[in-house]
Protein backbone atom coordinates (compact mmCIF):
# COMPACT_ATOMS: atom_id res chain seq x y z
CA UNK A 1 0.00 0.00 0.00
CA UNK A 2 3.13 2.47 0.45
CA UNK A 3 3.16 5.10 -2.70
CA UNK A 4 6.33 5.45 -4.73
CA UNK A 5 7.25 8.89 -3.43
CA UNK A 6 11.19 10.94 -3.11
CA UNK A 7 9.63 11.45 0.82
CA UNK A 8 10.83 8.78 3.33
CA UNK A 9 7.48 8.27 4.68
CA UNK A 10 3.64 8.29 3.40
CA UNK A 11 2.57 10.36 6.05
CA UNK A 12 3.84 12.19 9.31
CA UNK A 13 1.44 11.70 12.21
CA UNK A 14 2.65 14.93 14.82
CA UNK A 15 1.67 14.41 18.29
CA UNK A 16 1.40 10.28 19.64
CA UNK A 17 -1.07 10.57 22.49
CA UNK A 18 -4.04 8.43 22.98
CA UNK A 19 -5.29 9.43 19.08
CA UNK A 20 -2.19 10.19 17.38
CA UNK A 21 -0.86 6.61 17.94
CA UNK A 22 -3.95 4.94 17.11
CA UNK A 23 -3.87 7.23 13.71
CA UNK A 24 -0.18 5.81 13.77
CA UNK A 25 -0.87 2.37 14.03
CA UNK A 26 -3.93 2.20 11.55
CA UNK A 27 -1.95 3.35 8.90
CA UNK A 28 1.42 1.33 9.61
CA UNK A 29 -1.56 -2.22 9.71
CA UNK A 30 -2.74 -0.59 6.22
CA UNK A 31 1.06 -1.15 4.62
CA UNK A 32 1.94 2.90 4.52
CA UNK A 33 5.26 4.16 6.22
CA UNK A 34 4.97 6.28 8.74
CA UNK A 35 7.08 8.93 10.76
CA UNK A 36 5.74 10.18 13.94
CA UNK A 37 7.00 12.78 16.22
CA UNK A 38 5.79 13.55 19.56
CA UNK A 39 7.41 16.48 21.83
CA UNK A 40 7.52 13.68 24.68
CA UNK A 41 9.68 11.26 22.65
CA UNK A 42 8.97 8.35 25.00
CA UNK A 43 5.56 8.12 23.48
CA UNK A 44 6.97 8.55 20.24
CA UNK A 45 9.63 5.69 20.47
CA UNK A 46 6.66 3.10 21.74
CA UNK A 47 5.12 3.43 18.50
CA UNK A 48 8.52 2.45 16.34
CA UNK A 49 8.28 -0.89 14.61
CA UNK A 50 8.49 -2.28 11.14
CA UNK A 51 6.42 1.09 9.38
CA UNK A 52 6.68 3.08 11.75
CA UNK A 53 9.95 5.23 12.31
CA UNK A 54 10.67 7.99 14.66
CA UNK A 55 11.93 11.72 14.15
CA UNK A 56 13.79 13.37 16.79
CA UNK A 57 12.13 16.81 15.67
CA UNK A 58 9.41 18.16 14.40
CA UNK A 59 11.15 19.47 11.12
CA UNK A 60 12.59 15.85 10.49
CA UNK A 61 8.76 14.26 10.47
CA UNK A 62 7.53 17.28 8.62
CA UNK A 63 9.74 17.03 6.19
CA UNK A 64 9.72 13.41 5.58
CA UNK A 65 6.48 12.89 4.13
CA UNK A 66 3.80 14.62 1.86
CA UNK A 67 0.99 14.34 4.24
CA UNK A 68 1.15 15.57 8.00
CA UNK A 69 -1.27 14.65 10.43
CA UNK A 70 -1.76 16.60 13.37
CA UNK A 71 -3.23 15.79 16.66
CA UNK A 72 -2.39 17.61 19.57
CA UNK A 73 -3.47 19.92 22.53
CA UNK A 74 -4.22 22.82 20.43
CA UNK A 75 -5.00 24.88 17.73
CA UNK A 76 -1.64 27.21 19.02
CA UNK A 77 0.01 23.63 19.48
CA UNK A 78 -0.01 23.67 15.76
CA UNK A 79 1.01 26.73 14.26
CA UNK A 80 3.68 26.66 17.55
CA UNK A 81 5.21 23.19 16.47
CA UNK A 82 5.49 24.32 12.52
CA UNK A 83 6.06 27.29 12.64
CA UNK A 84 9.53 28.27 11.54
CA UNK A 85 9.93 25.03 9.26
CA UNK A 86 10.46 26.31 5.59
CA UNK A 87 9.95 22.71 4.13
CA UNK A 88 6.01 22.89 3.89
CA UNK A 89 5.39 24.53 0.70
CA UNK A 90 3.41 21.38 -1.26
CA UNK A 91 2.81 19.26 1.76
CA UNK A 92 -0.70 18.95 2.74
CA UNK A 93 -1.81 19.45 6.78
CA UNK A 94 -4.81 17.15 8.05
CA UNK A 95 -5.56 19.13 11.50
CA UNK A 96 -7.34 16.31 13.96
CA UNK A 97 -7.01 18.95 16.92
CA UNK A 98 -10.11 20.15 18.43
CA UNK A 99 -10.81 23.46 17.87
CA UNK A 100 -13.37 25.93 16.84
CA UNK A 101 -14.82 26.96 13.75
CA UNK A 102 -13.13 30.55 13.75
CA UNK A 103 -9.38 28.85 14.42
CA UNK A 104 -10.21 26.58 11.69
CA UNK A 105 -10.47 29.13 9.37
CA UNK A 106 -7.65 31.28 10.70
CA UNK A 107 -5.20 28.32 10.20
CA UNK A 108 -6.43 27.55 6.80
CA UNK A 109 -5.68 31.14 6.14
CA UNK A 110 -2.23 30.32 8.20
CA UNK A 111 -1.52 27.36 5.84
CA UNK A 112 -2.08 29.14 2.36
CA UNK A 113 0.52 32.08 3.80
CA UNK A 114 2.89 28.94 3.53
CA UNK A 115 1.96 27.26 0.60
CA UNK A 116 0.61 24.18 3.01
CA UNK A 117 -2.68 22.65 1.61
CA UNK A 118 -5.35 22.12 4.55
CA UNK A 119 -7.95 20.28 5.61
CA UNK A 120 -9.51 20.52 9.30
CA UNK A 121 -10.94 17.20 10.44
CA UNK A 122 -12.67 15.97 13.82
CA UNK A 123 -13.25 12.87 14.91
CA UNK A 124 -16.54 11.18 16.21
CA UNK A 125 -15.27 8.48 17.67
CA UNK A 126 -12.74 6.41 20.31
CA UNK A 127 -8.94 5.66 19.66
CA UNK A 128 -10.28 1.90 19.80
CA UNK A 129 -12.61 2.49 16.62
CA UNK A 130 -9.92 4.21 14.36
CA UNK A 131 -8.75 1.88 11.54
CA UNK A 132 -13.06 0.50 11.61
CA UNK A 133 -17.20 1.58 10.57
CA UNK A 134 -17.33 3.24 14.17
CA UNK A 135 -14.27 5.51 13.01
CA UNK A 136 -16.05 8.38 11.90
CA UNK A 137 -13.85 11.08 10.91
CA UNK A 138 -15.78 14.57 9.02
CA UNK A 139 -13.26 16.48 7.07
CA UNK A 140 -13.60 19.89 5.60
CA UNK A 141 -11.93 21.95 3.47
CA UNK A 142 -10.93 22.30 -0.26
CA UNK A 143 -12.14 18.99 -2.18
CA UNK A 144 -8.51 19.18 -4.41
CA UNK A 145 -7.17 18.56 -1.49
CA UNK A 146 -9.41 15.73 0.09
CA UNK A 147 -9.44 14.10 -3.46
CA UNK A 148 -5.27 14.52 -3.55
CA UNK A 149 -4.94 11.99 -0.07
CA UNK A 150 -8.91 10.72 0.12
CA UNK A 151 -7.10 6.92 -0.06
CA UNK A 152 -4.94 7.19 2.61
CA UNK A 153 -6.95 9.00 4.74
CA UNK A 154 -10.01 6.43 3.99
CA UNK A 155 -7.76 3.53 6.18
CA UNK A 156 -8.77 5.72 9.14
CA UNK A 157 -12.29 4.35 9.40
CA UNK A 158 -15.21 6.06 8.14
CA UNK A 159 -13.94 8.87 6.38
CA UNK A 160 -16.42 11.84 4.97
CA UNK A 161 -15.62 14.91 2.93
CA UNK A 162 -18.38 16.77 4.26
CA UNK A 163 -18.24 20.36 2.89
CA UNK A 164 -15.46 22.91 1.82
CA UNK A 165 -16.05 25.06 4.36
CA UNK A 166 -12.88 24.25 6.80
CA UNK A 167 -15.19 25.13 9.22
CA UNK A 168 -17.90 22.26 8.60
CA UNK A 169 -16.17 19.71 10.62
CA UNK A 170 -15.23 22.19 13.79
CA UNK A 171 -19.12 23.00 13.76
CA UNK A 172 -20.48 19.17 13.74
CA UNK A 173 -17.78 17.91 16.12
CA UNK A 174 -18.91 20.99 18.75
CA UNK A 175 -22.63 20.36 18.17
CA UNK A 176 -22.82 16.29 18.46
CA UNK A 177 -19.62 15.51 20.49
CA UNK A 178 -19.23 18.80 22.60
CA UNK A 179 -22.91 19.69 23.14
CA UNK A 180 -24.89 16.75 23.09
CA UNK A 181 -23.02 13.66 23.86
CA UNK A 182 -20.42 15.23 26.48
CA UNK A 183 -23.23 16.40 28.04
CA UNK A 184 -25.44 13.23 27.89
CA UNK A 185 -22.51 11.28 29.25
CA UNK A 186 -21.97 13.65 32.50
CA UNK A 187 -26.01 13.62 32.56
CA UNK A 188 -25.87 10.01 32.77
CA UNK A 189 -23.20 10.13 35.26
CA UNK A 190 -25.00 12.16 37.26
CA UNK A 191 -28.50 10.23 36.81
CA UNK A 192 -26.76 6.54 37.40
CA UNK A 193 -25.00 7.83 40.37
CA UNK A 194 -28.51 8.97 42.36
CA UNK A 195 -30.07 5.33 41.18
CA UNK A 196 -27.33 3.67 42.22
CA UNK A 197 -26.84 5.64 45.68
CA UNK A 198 -30.56 5.11 46.10
CA UNK A 199 -30.10 1.14 46.29
CA UNK A 200 -30.92 0.35 42.54
CA UNK A 201 -28.95 -2.45 40.88
CA UNK A 202 -26.44 -2.16 37.93
CA UNK A 203 -28.15 -4.62 36.36
CA UNK A 204 -31.53 -3.54 36.55
CA UNK A 205 -30.08 -0.05 35.63
CA UNK A 206 -28.38 -1.52 32.36
CA UNK A 207 -31.60 -2.96 31.57
CA UNK A 208 -33.45 0.44 31.84
CA UNK A 209 -30.65 2.87 30.00
CA UNK A 210 -30.31 0.31 27.09
CA UNK A 211 -34.19 0.52 26.41
CA UNK A 212 -34.04 4.61 27.05
CA UNK A 213 -31.41 4.37 24.17
CA UNK A 214 -33.25 2.13 21.79
CA UNK A 215 -36.31 4.58 22.51
CA UNK A 216 -33.67 7.69 21.75
CA UNK A 217 -32.78 6.45 18.03
CA UNK A 218 -36.16 7.79 15.97
CA UNK A 219 -36.92 10.48 19.00
CA UNK A 220 -33.00 11.57 17.66
CA UNK A 221 -34.57 11.74 14.15
CA UNK A 222 -37.77 13.40 14.71
CA UNK A 223 -35.87 15.99 15.95
CA UNK A 224 -33.48 16.69 13.52
CA UNK A 225 -36.16 16.06 10.81
CA UNK A 226 -38.37 18.98 12.79
CA UNK A 227 -35.66 21.61 13.53
CA UNK A 228 -34.21 21.39 9.58
CA UNK A 229 -38.18 21.93 9.19
CA UNK A 230 -39.04 24.11 11.86
CA UNK A 231 -42.45 22.25 12.68
CA UNK A 232 -42.76 21.18 15.76
CA UNK A 233 -46.11 19.62 16.32
CA UNK A 234 -47.03 16.46 18.32
CA UNK A 235 -49.29 13.84 18.98
CA UNK A 236 -46.82 12.34 21.99
CA UNK A 237 -46.05 14.72 24.38
CA UNK A 238 -45.86 18.47 24.52
CA UNK A 239 -43.47 20.89 26.01
CA UNK A 240 -45.18 21.83 28.99
CA UNK A 241 -45.93 18.19 29.97
CA UNK A 242 -41.46 17.47 29.60
CA UNK A 243 -41.20 20.77 31.57
CA UNK A 244 -43.30 19.68 34.77
CA UNK A 245 -41.78 16.16 34.33
CA UNK A 246 -38.69 17.44 34.62
CA UNK A 247 -39.58 20.01 37.66
CA UNK A 248 -40.26 16.68 39.99
CA UNK A 249 -37.20 14.97 38.24
CA UNK A 250 -35.21 18.00 39.83
CA UNK A 251 -37.18 17.55 43.35
CA UNK A 252 -36.87 13.92 43.39
CA UNK A 253 -32.87 13.89 42.44
CA UNK A 254 -31.89 17.29 44.45
CA UNK A 255 -33.96 16.27 47.72
CA UNK A 256 -31.01 14.23 49.66
CA UNK A 257 -28.24 16.39 48.40
CA UNK A 258 -27.54 14.54 45.07
CA UNK A 259 -26.24 16.87 42.22
CA UNK A 260 -28.97 17.53 40.08
CA UNK A 261 -27.23 20.58 37.64
CA UNK A 262 -27.80 18.62 34.51
CA UNK A 263 -31.68 17.61 34.67
CA UNK A 264 -31.63 21.69 36.54
CA UNK A 265 -30.13 22.88 33.15
CA UNK A 266 -33.04 21.04 31.31
CA UNK A 267 -35.92 22.11 33.57
CA UNK A 268 -34.69 26.31 33.15
CA UNK A 269 -34.82 25.29 28.91
CA UNK A 270 -38.30 23.94 29.53
CA UNK A 271 -39.75 27.11 31.17
CA UNK A 272 -38.22 29.31 28.99
CA UNK A 273 -39.81 27.46 26.06
CA UNK A 274 -42.91 28.01 28.27
CA UNK A 275 -42.61 31.75 29.06
CA UNK A 276 -41.96 31.85 24.61
CA UNK A 277 -45.98 30.38 24.41
CA UNK A 278 -44.18 26.54 23.36
CA UNK A 279 -45.71 24.73 26.15
CA UNK A 280 -48.33 23.02 23.56
CA UNK A 281 -45.67 22.14 21.07
CA UNK A 282 -43.64 19.41 20.55
CA UNK A 283 -40.21 19.62 23.13
CA UNK A 284 -38.26 20.42 19.49
CA UNK A 285 -39.89 23.63 19.46
CA UNK A 286 -37.06 24.52 21.92
CA UNK A 287 -35.44 25.75 18.64
CA UNK A 288 -36.74 28.59 19.03
CA UNK A 289 -35.24 29.79 22.36
CA UNK A 290 -31.70 28.47 21.04
CA UNK A 291 -31.70 30.73 17.27
CA UNK A 292 -30.38 34.00 18.06
CA UNK A 293 -30.62 34.08 13.90
CA UNK A 294 -31.25 32.08 10.71
CA UNK A 295 -28.07 30.07 9.66
CA UNK A 296 -26.24 29.33 6.55
CA UNK A 297 -25.93 25.73 5.63
CA UNK A 298 -22.50 24.39 5.55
Amino acid sequence: MSTETDHAADVAVLGCGLMGSALASALAEAGYRVIVWNRTAAKADALRGERIDVARTVAEAASAAPLLLASVGTYDDVHDMLDGIDTLGGHTLVNFTTGTPAQATRTLEWAVSRRLAYLDAAILAYPQHIGTADGLILASGPSRDWKAHSQILGVLGNVRHISEHVDAANILDASMVGAFHISALTALIESVTFAIDRGVSATELRAVTEHVLTLFIPVAAEIVHNIATNTHDTDQATLEVYSAATRSFVDTVSSDGHSARMVTAASAMLEEGERAGLGSSGISALQRVCTPRPAASI
